[in-house]
């Protein structure tokens, strides 16, 4: 597909301020709860990001010994 760079250009930045802009909607609306939720359960949050990098971790291990 080619497309002009015109129209790309055009298309990322549409693409990027719905993007945001849906973010920011978010996070005025739903801001103070979350922050409220991760001041009462840090030690969970922390936890399971933790968890989340260390799974992300051996799978990238796991796919690079594959090869």
């Amino acid at each position: 597909m080619q497309y002009s760079l015109p129209k790309f250009l055009v298309a990322i930045a549409i693409g990027r301020f719905v993007r945001y802009t849906l973010l920011a909607f978010l996070g005025a609306i739903y801001g103070p709860q979350i922050l409220s939720l991760f001041s009462r359960h840090a030690n969970v949050a922390i936890f399971i990001g933790v968890a989340i990098v260390v799974a992300a971790l051996v799978a990238v291990l796991l796919t690079r010994h594959r090869r």
